[in-house]
């Protein structure tokens, strides 16, 4: 029985971290074998950090505190988001780019003997989809950062801010 292949021609083999395999014998690990590789510094761990910092702040910012009461808390929140937001077409694409890899050199396998060209069709559909997706956020969250910078708070008859008032004569 031979080794199914790909469309290309190319036979199924396992992927392989890049490192030279001590027993040809054997299934290549594609287990770090690093330091720098460690899942703690891969890619995929940075967008886990940032969706962890995500889940913090919409836990922090559930209800109004002392440091979370004011419109410029809000404009400094949506500047905040608008960066993130930016650099979510980019994530985006890049993360897709290991599978790219892959296909195009033949090495992609679906499970249950799947067909890689219908699935890699499918990834890139959705991908420019949530690219676009990504585009327009950007630019709704840039809409609502702009408008709140013109905003403040209006102290007047609120007694801690009455003398603050006088200064401003």
């Amino acid at each position: 029985m031979s080794a199914p292949t790909h469309t290309y021609g190319a036979p199924w083999l396992p992927i392989t971290s890049g490192h030279p395999v001590s027993n040809p014998s054997t299934t290549p690990s594609t287990t770090p074998s690093t330091p720098e590789d460690t899942p703690m510094t891969t890619p995929p761990r940075h967008l886990s950090d940032a969706a962890d910092a995500v889940r913090e702040f919409n836990h922090v910012s559930r209800h109004v505190a002392d440091d979370w009461t004011f419109p410029g808390h809000s404009y400094d929140a949506l500047g905040n988001l608008s960066y993130l937001v930016g650099m979510l077409e980019q994530a985006i694409d890049q993360s897709t780019r290991p599978v790219m890899r892959t296909y195009e050199h033949g090495r992609v396998r679906i499970d249950g003997g799947g067909d890689a060209d219908q699935a890699i069709r499918e990834l890139v559909t959705a991908r420019d989809d949530a690219m676009r997706a990504a585009a327009a956020l950007t630019a709704a969250v840039r809409r609502m950062h702009n408008a709140t910078s013109p905003m403040g708070l209006d102290t007047s008859g609120i007694p801690e801010f009455e003398d603050d008032e006088d200064d401003a004569r």
